[in-house]
């Protein structure tokens, strides 16, 4: 406890921190993986091109939940 810190480091970790402990990421992670677990089989149905349209839209679609939920039901940490 006798390092002393600047006020702008404590800023960093306190940004750090506030990112990826209320769980949203983890969630997007999981859509993610959910989606490659089906992955061999539209690229079968689709093809390789339009796996990729497919693959790209759903990144985008878990990307906009992701940022729409975390403004909407995650408040920001004071203190």
């Amino acid at each position: 406890m006798s390092k002393q810190i600047s006020l702008k480091e404590a800023e960093n970790r306190v940004f750090k921190l506030s990112q990826f402990q209320d769980g949203w990421w983890d969630i997007l992670l999981g859509g993610e993986f959910l989606y490659l677990s089906f992955y061999e089989v539209l690229r079968e149905r689709f093809g390789p091109l339009g796996n990729l349209l497919v693959f790209i839209g759903v990144i985008i679609v878990l990307v906009t939940i992701y940022l729409v939920a975390r403004k909407r039901f995650v408040a920001p940490r004071i203190g």
